[in-house]
């Protein structure tokens, strides 16, 4: 053999070996990072990476994102997911997608996204047609479209994505786009639960629990694999379960173990119904500094109730020293949350001057935001601003519409104010039996005093026969057991005569 020709043999040896190397790095890369030993796994994708293998691209990117503590960081994680998406790694195209979404690494750009999203999809990841089935149900990057989010859903459903079987489940649930099917929605909410979907546990729990006909025992089931696969969700509906005794003996105690776990796995509703747990005695004594403590805790993971309680128990003292600028604080977050209770309770600090100088004008505003946001509440003190001229002109049409909706709303006292309007004539036409009508839905259906008071009234001024002063007796009767004292005065008048 010529010299010439022994060089080429050896060169064709090395670079077979090169690439067995590359290939060998390669598979360790990725088998180390299937065990989670992330510290070598480093190491080893870093030389696969070196030689154009685009999963240990992506792992590196992975790691560093998992890691990072630094934008810098980020940053590199973005560089080396953007080598792996252009090296047609389909798992690198989709979590630089996620970068592009929330702005790691690289400026945000949510177009940006979608291109990398669709790319991972044609790549047959089934993450990237997860994400971007989700674009196109929500219409928050692109303009809605149910049929394409069903089709992308379908494919990554079909990839065995326990995620999107369980999201086309949702679609077939609520009938976005499609016939509404709950039997096909479970189907698909089992199929992600069995591809350890934490997600498609618990709204197969929650169809079993909600949907006619109802099955609590199969709820249970899938609430307990959800709340075991750490689902907040999951842990908080078994609470429910139990607090409620549905389909097993009522346990405050396990209730309690279920929904504080919830808390823990930062559910801000979990911890807000822990505090009234406390607040209300639910199987524990009374304790007004834990209520706070998982209220507040609440509100800091934006539940709107959390912050609403909180704000209650400084406007009344309770548990911690009364405290007019923390509950307007905590009012205004609850309020910003759209929590149109709260927003009506920061009207009514602003209308009492509060904590606040008095201003009429701006608690009316708050009074119509809480009115928009279906408060009740916010709606009926609206209606009396109008009636009384407070921070707005005085006028009675309008006090009647936001009574009107009000009462819509199961608002009892706003009913009673309602039929007022209609016995007085007061900016409508006189009408006595719509003033009946509305008192008998605020006393009868509603149990408010007020109502009561005024059906009892009613009844009094109709002297036509004896059945009416029993009806008024009856009716302050009750106006004065609901802590009505008008009512309990009448009533006395009665029994006196």
């Amino acid at each position: 053999m010529k010299l010439s020709q022994m060089t080429y043999a050896v060169n064709s040896c090395l670079l077979f070996l090169s690439g067995l190397s590359s290939t060998v790095f390669a598979e360790n890369c990725m088998q180390l990072m299937e065990k989670q030993d992330f510290k070598n796994a480093e190491e080893i994708c870093s030389q696969s990476c070196d030689d154009g293998d685009g999963y240990s691209c992506y792992a590196l990117g992975k790691i560093l994102a998992e890691f990072g503590e630094t934008s810098q960081d980020y940053q590199e994680a973005a560089t080396y997911l953007t080598k792996a998406c252009n090296l047609n790694s389909a798992d690198g195209c989709s979590e630089l997608g996620s970068f592009y979404v929330d702005g790691l690494g690289v400026p945000q750009d949510e177009q940006q996204a979608k291109t990398l999203f669709d790319k991972a999809c044609e790549l047959s990841s089934a993450d990237g047609c997860h994400k971007l089935g989700n674009v196109y149900l929500t219409g928050q990057i692109v303009l809605q479209n149910f049929d394409k989010a069903k089709s992308l859903y379908e494919k990554a459903c079909s990839l065995k994505y326990g995620e999107s079987c369980s999201n086309l489940g949702y679609m077939y649930f609520n009938g976005f786009g499609i016939e509404k099917n709950i039997s096909r929605a479970n189907e698909l909410y089992q199929k992600a639960c069995d591809l350890n979907s934490s997600r498609g546990c618990y709204n197969l729990g929650f169809s079993y629990y909600y949907e006619e006909p109802r099955n609590f025992e199969q709820a249970k089931i899938n609430f307990e694999k959800a709340c075991t696969a750490d689902s907040a969700d999951g842990c908080l509906n078994l609470g429910y379960i139990y607090i409620n005794g549905h389909g097993v003996a009522q346990n405050y105690e396990q209730a309690r173990n279920y929904i504080t776990k919830a808390c823990e796995l930062n559910s801000g509703k979990a911890c807000a119904d822990l505090g009234s747990i406390y607040s209300e005695s639910v199987g524990v004594k009374q304790d007004l500094q834990q209520a706070i403590n998982y209220y507040q805790k609440g509100c800091e993971l934006d539940s709107s109730d959390g912050c609403m309680y909180t704000a209650v128990l400084y406007l009344q003292g309770q548990g911690v020293k009364q405290d007019y600028n923390q509950a307007k604080k905590f009012f205004e977050k609850s309020c910003d949350l759209k929590n149109g209770l709260s927003c009506s309770n920061l009207g009514f600090l602003y209308f009492e001057g509060l904590g606040v100088e008095q201003d009429l004008k701006f608690a009316s505003e708050l009074f119509l935001k809480a009115c928009n946001l279906n408060s009740g509440d916010g709606c009926s003190n609206l209606g009396n601003s109008f009636l009384n001229g407070s921070g707005v002109k005085q006028d009675y049409t309008q006090a009647g519409i936001y009574y009107d909706k009000a009462c819509s709303l199961d608002y009892g006292q706003a009913c009673g104010n309602l039929g007022y309007m209609y016995w007085k004539g007061l900016g409508t036409p006189k009408d006595l039996g719509k003033a009946k009508m509305n008192y008998e839905k605020s006393c009868d259906t509603l149990n408010n005093s007020f109502g009561c008071y005024l059906l009892g009234g009613f009844y009094l001024l109709q002297t036509d026969n004896s059945a009416s002063a029993d009806f008024a007796k009856k009716y302050f009767e009750k106006a004065c057991k609901l802590g009505h004292q008008e009512g309990c005065e009448e009533l006395e008048k009665i029994n006196n005569q």
